[in-house]
């Protein structure tokens, strides 16, 4: 192989892994640019004034949630409705994954009835790139067992940003069930 055809080759080589990096996917620095985070937090006040501290937890970013966020921020197509102040709770038997479009992969585990249907949250800026979403439900039946939330952009057929689960409560008539997703974007 002469000096011409080796230098050939390796140009091609470089022009063909230029072209195909974006194509491919790969990211170039990872470890930097946009992060998200998000801690969810429950807190169940029971009807006689006990106050349980269900504690706080990360989520799963739904893959339909991630997928919104790249399509109004680097295409500009946000669409309507964009804001995810819709909140749901659920008793849940499966796991949260990122694949699922619904609470618990199922939307008749979630709760429609005695006083937890879904809601809209109340939004409160917490910071540069930081937001708060929090909404109290007041159960109007005895024994409703809650283990899960959810973040929708609307109230029916809305985009599952996030889910989470925690340990399952029994909401008797009168207790109230507070959770807040505390959400951020950092860049690093």
């Amino acid at each position: 192989m002469n000096e011409k055809s080796f230098m050939l080759g390796a140009l091609l080589t470089i022009l063909v892994v230029a072209v195909l990096i974006p194509v491919t996917g790969v990211k170039i620095n990872e470890p930097e640019g946009i992060k998200y985070h998000s801690s969810v937090c429950k807190v169940v006040t029971r009807a006689d004034g006990r106050i349980e501290d269900l504690g706080c937890n990360h989520n799963v970013v739904n893959n339909g949630g991630l997928n919104f966020i790249k399509e109004c921020l680097g295409n500009g197509g946000c669409g309507t409705p964009t804001a995810f102040k819709q909140m749901a709770v659920a008793n849940c038997t499966t796991t949260p994954a990122a694949a699922h479009t619904v609470l618990c992969n199922a939307a008749s585990n979630e709760w429609i009835t005695c006083g937890l249907n879904n809601a809209t949250a109340t939004y409160v800026t917490a910071g540069t790139g930081a937001w708060n979403e929090t909404y109290q439900w007041t159960s109007s039946c005895d024994t409703v067992y809650v283990n899960a939330t959810g973040l929708y952009n609307a109230t029916t057929a809305g985009t599952l940003l996030a889910s989470n689960t925690f340990t399952t409560v029994t909401l008797m008539n009168g207790d109230k069930l507070n959770v807040t997703w505390g959400i951020w974007v950092a860049s690093s």
